[in-house]
């Protein structure tokens, strides 16, 4: 009977012992686990803690906690869940401690984490005590750390982070694992966080005896455009492209910072563009163009060093058939971070080439030395030095070239609105291989604007100067403007086949003065020029030929077109070959292209009549056969004169047209002829003595025939006069045709033996004084159109 009732009131006992423990678990226990989190957070200094809905079970905690106001939240977790056994809780040990819904509330000023709450801000700046303050903690039968934990999990958390007044969310997962049961001083750690939605993953281990640990971050094709917002991109610029970030940092947990962080990262086949202008990297082979970086940074007293390893990539830039590529460009540079500066310093090599249809441009040393430190406004400002050494522009359609060009440009951000002047030089400028002079200038940038200003130098002008200016503007790019100006410079026996080809020397004497304004836009390069001389003189020694007192000007309205507008005007006073003679010339012209050029009409004053030009277009190395001389009242005898004839007088003049045409670089006159106005005649006199018989054997049928037709000549009344122009192989052959009478009788019988005429002395008869009919031909080569021969065709027609 006994044993019974010791056997009920053991079982009845552990009874009331499993009840008053589910009920100290259940019922008791949360209300002290709630009072002793309210007491931890008063005794760190937490202000406003609150705990909800505690629920304790045998094998796990629920609670949830909130930091801060509803105003003003700083961590609020909806559930924070701990697994245990009774046999761990009697070991002090904890299997996992799982947070969900967290939400944790901070800001970053100057580089540091801040949170609006003291306590919590101190706990994260200063999160371990010292010997002593453990000591006395203890001794107040307090606990900081009063389990162990095995595994800390962080499950659908966000961190709210205000950065420069932006708000930012951040989802965050996190797994903290001790690996060692008995050694709780060694944890590591399991992080992914989603940038707006974009995986990164970060893993670490720490040291919590010694508070030091190391990070690891990985990250795989980031796309920067999501974070397009924070670039402050132009509108309407575009970005594409990939990231791989990659980078292991020493963190210091007391207080809570990094030390070191080393980082790569790689921009897979970036591509900006805006409108029509694309930049790119070039690859190598079939690789996927790809760009890389890598950065060190090392903390000390607060201060960030920060170092750029050198980084090598090729850059092209394409726009509307225009590319600029920098080949080979390395980029490197070095800072510091810290609460009183931000300064970075960097180099960036751009070996540079620049080609469309119109130019090539190549500068294999360009550099971009710069340094860029943050304002007291909290924006970052740049300021340095973009230089251009040894670079060569080539004008193919021109045949320009400028070697040895050098710059020196200051670059600053924001634009300064104080001007920053630079320095810019051309070694040599030359033109289809000639040596034309050398430039000198400098650079300007003031606010938006961009001012380059250069002097142009002769080498084969010496004196001649030239003045240069390129305007454009920063919120333009691609765009600017160029001005040239030549102020009036006196040429003195220049040869300008010193510059271009010519198939002859010529030597150009005169003023000569010039303009020209181009732009450089999205439609290309468009402009217009103004070229004249004046008071020009022009000398071709080989031809005997002189121009004096030629004035003209031509605008190019639709450069680098060269064609010029209608209506173009040359002047001249004389032009003189040998014994031609032509005066007061006037000719409206246009050049069509470099191949091309039209006289549209012309006028001058020959014989002392007057000559009109019907229109012509010249091409290169050749002339249409259309042109055709117009003559009114040119003056016989002066035309014979200058033919070359010499002693030659008189009155009348011949109306009429010359056909002209040049082939293979011969003056050829086709069927071209001049005649005396009807009912009108004139006299000829031709005093030289033996200009038609000089060269025939004396006693010859010919003989006599000319030497009657030069004794006729000597002083001729013509009724009516004809005068033809016609090539015959190298020869111009003059035919003149008279009809009238010798104004004395001529000493001369036509003698029927031998059909030709004979002369005779005075004393043997009156000789020939009745009207006859000459034809008379003068010949001339054309090569120099200056001498001639002579024959005569047919003496007369008939002699009444």
């Amino acid at each position: 009977m006994k044993k019974k009732t010791y056997l009920q009131w053991t079982i009845g006992s552990l009874l009331f012992l499993g009840i008053t423990y589910q009920v100290l678990i259940t019922a008791v226990l949360p209300g002290i686990i709630q009072s002793q989190l309210a007491s931890l957070a008063d005794q760190v200094g937490i202000k406003f803690f609150q705990v909800s809905n505690p629920h304790v079970g045998l094998s796990g905690l629920h609670i949830g906690f909130h930091i801060g106001t509803d105003k003003a939240p700083v961590l609020n977790v909806s559930s924070v869940g701990v697994s245990y056994s009774v046999s761990g809780l009697l070991r002090k040990k904890i299997k996992q401690i799982s947070l969900k819904g967290l939400e944790f509330h901070c800001a970053v000023q100057e580089n540091r984490l801040v949170v609006n709450d003291a306590g919590l801000m101190k706990l994260l700046q200063h999160p371990a005590t010292d010997a002593k303050a453990e000591d006395e903690s203890h001794e107040k039968g307090s606990m900081l750390l009063p389990f162990e934990v095995d595994r800390l999990v962080l499950e659908q958390a966000t961190l709210i982070c205000i950065i420069e007044g932006e708000k930012y969310r951040l989802p965050v997962s996190l797994a903290l694992h001790w690996p060692d049961s008995e050694d709780k001083k060694k944890v590591e750690m399991l992080c992914s966080f989603y940038p707006r939605g974009q995986e990164v993953v970060l893993t670490g281990s720490f040291d919590l005896e010694k508070m030091l640990g190391s990070l690891h971050l990985d990250a795989e094709k980031i796309n920067p455009m999501r974070f397009s917002d924070l670039m402050h991109l132009p509108t309407g610029m575009d970005l594409q492209a990939r990231l791989d970030l990659a980078g292991i940092a020493d963190v210091s947990l007391s207080p809570f910072g990094l030390t070191y962080i080393s980082a790569g990262i790689v921009f897979h086949d970036p591509r900006l563009s805006q409108g029509k202008q694309v930049v790119s990297l070039l690859g190598k082979d079939d690789e996927i163009p790809s760009m890389r970086a890598k950065i060190i940074a090392t903390q000390k007293d607060g201060a960030w060093s920060v170092e750029v390893k050198k980084s090598t990539h090729s850059i092209m830039l394409a726009q509307q058939g225009r590319e600029v590529c920098f080949s080979e460009a390395s980029f490197a540079g070095h800072g510091l971070i810290s609460d009183k500066e931000h300064r970075f310093h960097f180099v960036y090599t751009l070996p540079l080439t620049v080609k469309d249809k119109y130019i090539m441009f190549h500068a294999p040393d360009t550099e971009l030395e710069a340094d860029v430190v943050k304002n007291q406004d909290g924006g970052l400002a740049i300021s340095g030095t973009l230089a251009v050494k040894d670079g060569t522009l080539n004008l193919p359609s021109a045949g320009v070239k400028a070697d040895g060009i050098t710059m020196t440009i200051p670059v600053a951000w924001p634009r300064s609105a104080t001007a920053l002047q630079g320095e810019m030089a051309c070694e040599k400028i030359s033109h289809q291989g000639k040596e034309l002079g050398h430039l000198k200038g400098k650079t300007e940038q003031q606010g938006e604007e961009f001012l380059l200003s250069m002097d142009f130098t002769g080498t084969i002008l010496p004196g001649l100067l030239a003045r240069f200016e390129v305007k454009s503007n920063f919120s333009s790019p691609g765009e600017a403007l160029l001005n040239m100006s030549i102020p009036p410079y006196q040429l003195m026996d220049f040869n300008p086949a010193e510059v271009i080809d010519l198939p002859q020397a010529m030597n150009v004497t005169g003023q000569i003065a010039g303009k020209a304004i181009m732009s450089v836009g999205e439609n290309g390069l468009s402009g217009s020029a103004e070229l004249s001389l004046q008071q020009g003189h022009l000398n071709l020694p080989d031809r005997e030929i002189t121009i004096d007192g030629i004035s003209t000007s031509i605008t190019l309205p639709d450069l680098p077109n060269l064609n010029s507008g209608p209506a173009q005007k040359l002047h001249f006073d004389t032009v003189i070959m040998k014994y031609i003679f032509i005066n007061d010339g006037d000719f409206l012209y246009s050049l069509e292209s470099p191949e091309s050029f039209f006289l549209e009409q012309g006028s001058f004053k020959w014989a002392e009549g007057s000559v009109h030009t019907s229109g012509i277009r010249f091409y290169k190395n050749q002339i249409s056969k259309d042109l055709v001389l117009y003559c009114y009242k040119l003056k016989l005898a002066t035309i014979l004169s200058q033919m070359g004839i010499k002693n030659v007088t008189g009155d009348g003049t011949l109306n009429g047209r010359i056909p002209v045409s040049l082939k293979d670089g011969e003056i050829i006159f086709d069927e071209s002829f001049l005649y005396s106005t009807p009912g009108e005649g004139g006299v000829v006199r031709i005093g030289e003595s033996d200009y038609l018989t000089q060269s025939i054997p004396i006693g010859t049928p010919q003989f006599a025939q000319l030497d009657f037709a030069q004794e006729a000549l000597r002083d001729f009344d013509y009724t009516w006069a004809k005068l033809h122009l016609v090539t015959e192989e190298e020869n111009l052959v003059l035919q003149l045709k008279l009809d009238g009478k010798p104004a004395e009788p001529l000493p001369f019988v036509f003698d029927q033996s031998v059909g030709s005429f004979k002369r005779i002395e005075a004393n043997q008869g009156q000789g020939i004084f009745q009207p006859i009919r000459l034809d008379v031909n003068f010949r001339f080569p054309l090569n120099t159109f200056l001498e001639y021969d002579q024959s005569v065709k047919e003496m007369f027609d008939s002699i009444p």
